[in-house]
């Protein structure tokens, strides 16, 4: 049975992305920092689906801890065959917290993920990026920065894994419908159904794809923004 490591499980996606995992009998280890939240999703996931579900802590800002952390994260699955990095963080926080969260901490594990593929040459890697990262805007310029550099680390990873056949896939995430947006001052009705998300990302993950935003209209939207003349930008409330 191959199993999946998914972090940042409790996040609406990674919990949608887990129920079709789940449905398809993959050995899933649900990592985040809420435990009483993860118990209650794998609870949920072994009932419906009978599948075998675990979780254990997991803390994308304390670095110092990843190694252990996935040498646990080996010990309980015995292999990993795919990875789901599902942690981002908002600009609510300090600068340095939505770094670290966003792209120093993803880095952090997904390289050591990345080295435990290599000795196997097969499995997946997807990382949930965001349409943010395609130009810096005024609103949330450091939440773009360091999105921007998730994408552009994934496709490097994409690139230096790919002669083990390793698929890495990034998600450009638009507007989705979660805790994270709630109370926005946002176009909802540009907003996506987690659970509509999810099965995206799980058809792009079958047909190999490298690269996809959803909703897919924002490919369009992102293509729009960068054309826009920097002294123009800049006066944009965007």
């Amino acid at each position: 049975m191959q199993s999946i490591l998914i972090l940042g499980a409790t996040s609406s996606i990674a919990r949608a992305c887990s129920e079709i995992f789940a449905s398809r009998r993959y050995r899933l280890l649900l990592a985040g920092r809420n435990l009483p939240e993860l118990e209650r999703i794998a609870i949920d996931l072994r009932i419906r689906y009978k599948a075998d579900i675990d979780y254990t802590f997991f803390d994308i800002s304390q670095i110092d801890s990843h190694e252990h952390f996935f040498s646990v994260v080996i010990k309980k699955l015995g292999s990993v065959f795919g990875i789901l990095m599902a942690v981002g963080l908002i600009d609510k926080s300090s600068h340095e917290q939505t770094i670290k969260a966003n792209f120093s901490g993803p880095v952090s594990i997904l390289d050591l993920c990345a080295q435990y593929l290599v000795t196997q040459k097969n499995g997946f890697i997807i990382g949930l990026s965001s349409v943010a990262g395609d130009r810096g805007r005024k609103p949330n310029y450091v939440y773009g920065a360091s999105k921007s550099a998730l994408t552009t680390y994934l496709q490097g990873l994409r690139a230096y894994l790919f002669p083990f056949q390793i698929q890495v896939l990034t998600i450009k995430l638009g507007l989705i419908d979660t805790k994270m947006t709630f109370g926005a001052n946002y176009p909802l009705f540009l907003a996506a159904n987690p659970k509509k998300t999810a099965l995206k990302i799980i058809r792009a993950l079958d047909k190999g794809r490298e690269s996809v935003y959803i909703p897919g209209v924002w490919r369009v939207v992102m293509f729009i923004i960068r054309l826009i003349p920097e002294k123009f930008f800049k006066r944009l409330n965007i």
